[in-house]
Order: C-alpha cells, then structure tokens, then sequence
C-alpha cells in the first residue's frame, strides 16, 4: 500500500494573508503612498522594512493584519476532507515559526495539521529539505499545494505538485485539474 501526504502552504493558501497585509497598511498610510505601498508589497519586501520606510509602528501593522486575517473556506474544506479519510496533513511554510503559530492561533487552525514545517526546518522548494519530509512522513508521495511557482513547486520524483489560482487548482503541467468546491 502507498503512502500519501499532503502538504499545505500557509499564507495565501489557506489563508488570504497578503490581502490581509495589504489593508492593514493601507488604512496606515496617505493616499500619495498607497501606489508605491502596493508594489512594496507585491514584492515581499520585509513588512517590518516597510513599516520603518513609512514611518509606522509594526506592532499596531501586525495586529491590524490578524484582525484581517481570514481562511480560504475552499482549501480549509479540502483539508477536512482529507483529514476525515485519515490522509496525514502537513503544513510547509518558509515564514517563521512565530509568525506561523501566531497566524495559526489566530485562526484556530493549530491543530489542523499533523506536522508544520517553517522556516527554522529548511526552505521551499529546496530539495535536499523536501526530501528529508518525505522521509520523515515515510511517504511514497507528497500531495504539495500551494499557490506560488517559486516556492511550492517542488522538482521531486515523489510529489505532485497543485497550484491554486483563484478558484482552480492546476497541475505542474499548467492545465486546469479542478475546481476545489
């Protein structure tokens, strides 16, 4: 019998965190700025650097952004269903631990996952780091779905790779697989 895993990305996966960032920043900031705020951001440039760029506190940004926080229902649901046909479900973050478990808490989402991986473990999409989960999770095929193709497309002979755009999810091969209902 396989072994199959699933692993989920965090942040604009099964949460909405870049809209979330987006508006915390943008009620913080003059209307001269917001163009230049965007693009900032678009670029992941540190929250904390563009706090200091605008002169903002990062305490009240940050909590401003978990207020805004909210899950993706579709991915959160998909999730579920796995976890009712006991399929183990990994989180695969390369944010940091704290930002992690407090996007978590926020949410209540700790105890969604069998095992989270962050920053502190290893970074997407390296290998060697990919390889050491699949043999962690004694799986002959990691499920990874995420929604960036830098970080979440992982080139390993055991994972298949599920990118979600909008409401679609698509295989590496760029054809649409799916709509997550």
């Amino acid at each position: 019998m396989s072994n199959i895993g699933y692993a989920f990305d965090l942040h604009d996966t099964l949460v909405f965190s870049s809209a979330a960032w987006d508006k915390a920043f943008t009620k913080s900031v003059s209307e001269e700025n917001k163009k230049s705020l965007s693009l900032l951001l678009k670029n992941k440039v540190s929250r904390k650097q563009i706090a200091k760029l605008f002169q903002l506190d990062f305490v009240e940004i940050e909590e401003s952004y978990r207020e805004g926080l909210t899950i993706n229902p579709k991915v959160f649901n998909l999730i579920l269903q796995l976890k009712a046909v006991y399929y183990p479900v990994l989180l695969i973050s390369n944010a940091k631990l704290h930002r992690v478990n407090a996007d978590l808490d926020r949410l209540n989402l700790v105890e969604l996952f069998d095992k989270v991986y962050t920053f502190e473990d290893g970074k997407k999409p390296d290998y060697s780091y990919i390889n050491n989960i699949i043999t962690e999770q004694q799986l002959d095929l990691l499920i990874m779905v995420g929604n960036n193709e830098q970080e979440d497309v992982f080139h390993h002979p055991k994972v298949l790779n599920l990118l979600i755009q909008d409401l679609h999810v698509r295989t590496d091969n760029n054809e649409p697989n799916r709509v997550l209902s």
